[in-house]
């Protein structure tokens, strides 16, 4: 069962990151306007909150430390989150942002401290003989 959740997570992980990358490299003058504005942070933010979601999902075992998966996730993530504002710098309408950046990582450690505190919710509930999904 855990397999079948992780290879689902793999899965979600590559279609979003897959849809990130393309909508941060489509040029500016070529976005939909849409009837309601959204900070460029907030959803530098929210965008890297799912991706680090479902990277942690995706490389998840019960045999490694959450701090190795975190140590992970900010290796990988942070230095594509780096090199994707370095990309966008040649597109037209587009520009790299230390501040994009940053909202970047702060979307990461708001993931990483949701899920440190979901695992230690569960475990909680483990040790006090409540029944456990099997999830994350």
């Amino acid at each position: 069962m855990i397999e079948f959740k992780r290879k689902y997570a793999i899965s979600l992980l590559i279609v979003f990151w897959c849809a990130l990358f393309a909508a941060t490299h489509i040029p500016g003058e070529a976005f939909i306007d849409l009837p309601f504005t959204v900070s460029d942070l907030l959803a530098h933010g929210v965008a890297y909150f799912i991706l680090s979601v479902l990277f942690l999902m995706a490389i998840r075992r019960p045999d490694v430390s959450l701090t190795t998966d975190a140590r992970r996730l900010f290796v990988v993530l942070g230095l594509y989150a780096a090199c994707d504002e370095l990309l966008q710098i040649p597109i037209p309408g587009r520009y790299g942002s230390w501040k994009d950046w940053g909202a970047d990582i702060l979307g990461m450690v708001t993931a990483l401290i949701v899920v440190f505190l979901f695992y230690r919710w569960q475990r909680r509930r483990s040790q006090s003989g409540e029944k456990v999904s099997e999830s994350v």
